[in-house]
């Protein structure tokens, strides 16, 4: 992606929440997008993640038609889940130009939260800790089911870089990985993680952790490390 478009996306990004500040009772921002914007400022993103207790098409609906016509700009419904078995979701593109666009996201949150929400420029804000927790489901999966053989196990983790590099960012600024699992997450959770990092995708991540933009030193080698200690803590702690 070219420098250009990027600062494009993310002048319409601000220009979105600035839009919404006050206008989105019961929706509050989480990802990527909160923890560099309002916590850390430790790498560049481009989507915008609102979560809610009480999802409503209708709301959700009503707010994009405000945005759309306060931005003069169409807003396409890209995808959407709507099975009671899953969290649902809402998924919008907003257009940069004709290759590129703003991903805004509207989310069931299904989990509690640890800390109560904070206000920051007049958008309800999802804490550290809450932010710290979704990443891991997101990335580990959050979805609870059976396997062949009668064992609860966690579905429907994803294996993105800028994931993966948020968990280190929280783990080596915040909290320790092993720490706030111990803390925060079930055995079966912190099974979940365990299993991630026996098998998530070196190569792969190692070659989505060059599209990061940040002005943090990267190394992937010293992030693989920080894991293994930390995995190695969690296994201990378990005991």
């Amino acid at each position: 992606m070219k420098k250009v478009i990027k600062k494009k996306i993310i002048k319409r990004r601000d220009e979105v929440l600035k839009i919404l500040a006050g206008k989105t009772a019961g929706f509050y921002l989480g990802g990527g997008t909160a923890l560099s914007l309002f916590y850390f400022g430790h790498r560049e993103s481009y989507d915008v993640d609102f979560f809610t207790k009480e999802f409503s098409v209708k709301q959700i609906s009503d707010i994009i038609a405000h945005l759309s016509e306060s931005i003069k700009a169409d807003i396409k419904l890209q995808a959407e889940e709507q099975r009671k078995d899953r969290a649902q979701m809402m998924r919008y593109f907003l257009a940069i130009d004709e290759k590129y666009s703003l991903k805004i996201d509207f989310i069931e949150d299904v989990y509690k939260l640890i800390k109560p929400l904070k206000t920051i420029d007049d958008i309800p804000v999802l804490s550290i800790e809450d932010i710290y927790l979704r990443k891991l489901f997101a990335i580990c999966g959050g979805s609870e089911t059976t396997d062949d053989i009668g064992r609860k196990v966690f579905i429907g983790g994803r294996q993105e870089a800028k994931d993966f590099f948020d968990l280190y960012f929280l783990s080596v600024t915040f909290m320790p990985l092993s720490k706030f699992a111990l803390q925060f997450c079930s055995p079966l959770q912190i099974e979940s993680i365990i299993v991630w990092y026996r098998t998530y995708k070196r190569a792969d991540m190692k070659l989505g952790l060059k599209d990061i933009i940040t002005d943090k030193h990267i190394d992937f080698h010293n992030i693989e490390r920080h894991f293994k200690v930390e995995i190695e803590n969690m296994i201990k702690g378990e005991l």
